[in-house]
């Protein structure tokens, strides 16, 4: 886990997500998919701040199999799932 932000005492930096929406991207036949998620650092959920991204279909399969995976793992298992976003992105 050296590649995750932490704090000062070692603990994981993350935000809670509140909402994610995804579409196809279908103007352009490409099978791309658009991804947005929506997140909050504060408890409350006041202040929701959101990224989007474009996702090749190759890498919008792959991060929903790593996903569906890792929710499926046993609460104590230390694995992690990573894939490398380093495939050539289409623009």
């Amino acid at each position: 886990m050296n590649e995750w932000s932490k704090d000062a005492r070692g603990n994981l930096r993350v935000s809670t997500v509140s909402d994610w929406k995804a579409e196809a991207v279908t103007a352009d036949g490409s099978g791309d998919v658009v991804l947005r998620v929506e997140f909050s650092v504060d408890p409350e959920r006041t202040d929701v701040s959101s990224l989007q991204f474009r996702l090749t279909e190759q890498q919008a399969k792959s991060m929903g199999a790593a996903l569906s995976s890792a929710s499926n793992q046993p609460p104590q298992s230390s694995d992690l799932i990573y894939r490398s976003a380093r495939q050539r992105v289409r623009t």
